[in-house]
């Protein structure tokens, strides 16, 4: 079955057609040069704002944009609380002084995230929960008792002394090579 147009009649003058708009245009176009709507005055007001916009204008935007960019590891690691944030800035200000070269290198830096190094021991040597023996405490030093004690008794006083202290030495580096070869 054959569907049917609809009975709506067709404007033909409502809707212009591309063309026919062009044909209309075109012709007011050709007599209408731009060379008319310039005069004198307006071509010297034009070159002002130029001059302006070129001696002025792009110069301070130009050194705004290039300042923001040479703080921004800056303002970065301030954001991040970053434990050498005076470092980074420093670095900034000798990439101004050196071109920009040291830049990226600043910029690196500020996302970096910094070492911290613990003096405790870390879990990845020694297995979860168990943690290296604690060194064994120092006698108390007792002056009195040295003042008036025979001279074999310091020495056998100082001997257990260095013992004791030599023992911790021990457990210390035990503890620090576990952890650099662990």
């Amino acid at each position: 079955m054959k569907e049917t147009q609809s009975n709506v009649p067709r404007d033909s003058r409502s809707r212009l057609r591309p063309s026919t708009l062009l044909r209309l245009v075109l012709p007011v176009l050709l007599v209408h040069s731009g060379q008319a709507l310039a005069s004198g005055s307006m071509e010297d007001k034009i070159a002002d704002v130029m001059v302006w916009v070129v001696i002025v204008v792009a110069p301070i935007l130009a050194l705004t944009v290039f300042w923001i960019l040479h703080v921004w590891p800056e303002r970065v690691a301030l954001a991040r609380d970053h434990p050498q944030k005076e470092a980074i800035q420093a670095l900034c200000l000798m990439s101004l002084v050196f071109g920009g070269l040291l830049w990226p290198l600043a910029m690196l830096w500020a996302y970096m995230k910094p070492l911290r190094f613990r003096l405790e021991p870390s879990d990845s040597g020694v297995e979860s929960g168990a943690q290296a023996p604690a060194p064994a405490p120092c006698p108390p030093f007792d002056a009195s008792a040295l003042t008036h004690a025979p001279v074999e008794e310091e020495i056998v006083f100082l001997r257990h002394r260095i013992e004791a202290l030599q023992g911790r030495l021990e457990v210390l580096v035990e503890r620090d090579s576990s952890m650099l070869h662990g």
